[in-house]
């Protein structure tokens, strides 16, 4: 297999059609699907798939993408080696909340903030070395447990509720609520324990959420460790979910330094997998 053949991969993922990757290389359209074709023929199995007018990648044009990735980024690490240049700083991708509340440092890096699925694909193919986010540990990534939080009913302090010492998702039935759209694991956990809710605003983000309560939209739920707004209360949840933050790396590396930069380590109630 010829690995001058894997950027027109990468450039496809990263861009979703032949033409946007081929602006990206310099190369005409058919010049990358020529090359991805080469790549396909060499491999023996699909790399591709069509969806509509976008070319989606299968399993294992996932798996060469990734292999791209590491190989262009190991490339880079050597170059900058035998120039006498500085390396590159390794990324780091978590999510809002982690660099807002739990990031106590700022070392050497490139931070990203993304959600728990970027922060595996990012991780898995090299982008990033090292990601914090509330996902279940792959079977491909080592990690270690971080932090875990429950989930809490913001209430405003004007609302009866307020004064609960503690709540249920029944409690909240007929209530107007401020959640996450439907399909989002939230909204399904809490109707499989509540059924059907009233949500009188679908937004994402604990952002967008508190901030419709103090409008005076609703209540909503989330995690401990967002600041309540003034004017406003954390009731438990009893049957709320506890959600565990990890951090995520590549097997063979060991960014455990770079968890400590960061400030990280002091919340680990793990050791590493």
């Amino acid at each position: 297999m010829d690995l001058d053949l894997l950027p027109a991969l990468v450039a496809l993922a990263d861009h979703g059609t032949l033409a946007e990757a081929g602006r990206a290389l310099g190369l005409t359209q058919p010049a990358v699907h020529q090359r991805i074709g080469r790549l396909q023929d060499a491999v023996g199995v699909p790399l591709v798939r069509r969806e509509g007018r976008r070319l989606a990648l299968t399993d294992a044009g996932r798996e060469l993408v990734a292999l791209g990735r590491r190989t262009a980024g190991d490339a880079r690490k050597v170059l900058a080696r035998v120039r006498g240049e500085a390396p590159e700083p390794p990324t780091v991708i978590a999510g809002r909340g982690v660099w807002l509340r739990r990031v106590g440092a700022l070392p050497a890096c490139r931070p990203v903030v993304g959600d728990g699925a970027t922060a595996v694909a990012m991780v898995r193919d090299g982008r990033a070395r090292l990601g914090v986010a509330a996902v279940p540990l792959p079977d491909d990534l080592r990690g270690r447990d971080l932090w875990t939080v429950r989930e809490r009913v913001l209430v405003p302090t004007s609302d009866p509720l307020a004064s609960a010492g503690a709540l249920r998702w029944g409690d909240l039935r007929g209530r107007a609520l401020v959640l996450p759209p439907r399909g989002r694991a939230l909204r399904e956990r809490a109707e499989s324990l509540a059924g059907p809710l009233s949500a009188v605003v679908d937004v994402e983000g604990w952002d967008l959420l508190t901030r419709f309560v103090v409008l005076g939209a609703g209540l909503t739920v989330i995690n401990e460790d967002v600041p309540a707004p003034e004017g406003t209360v954390l009731v438990p949840l009893l049957d709320g979910a506890a959600v565990t933050y990890r951090a995520l790396w590549r097997r063979g590396d060991d960014p455990r330094a770079l968890l400590d930069a960061l400030g990280l380590t002091r919340w680990c109630s793990t050791p590493a997998t």
